[in-house]
């Protein structure tokens, strides 16, 4: 991924099965030189759910998501995600 100006870029895939009840996997690229990102999930109300510190993670990734692991009162096959990059 090249974009001018060094602008830091980020690709987030579909996350795979979508919607998910048990478990799903997101992968994701970032621009060369990344050495730290937060993956944040947030519910249908925009509420911040979880949040995942991803570290030297320039090139692709992946990581897999358990609907146990988010908020109880979250429809797990229901969120947005989000890559910040600091």
């Amino acid at each position: 991924i090249t974009l001018t100006d060094n602008i830091p870029s980020i690709v987030l895939d579909q996350n795979v099965p979508n919607p998910f009840a048990e478990q799903t996997t997101i992968t994701y690229t970032l621009t060369e030189g990344v050495q730290k990102a937060q993956m944040l999930f947030y519910n249908i109300e925009g509420k911040l759910i979880q949040s995942v510190q991803l570290s030297n993670v320039s090139g692709q990734g992946q990581i897999n998501v358990f609907a146990n692991d988010l908020d109880d009162k979250t429809d797990a096959g229901k969120i947005k995600i989000t890559i910040l990059l600091p």
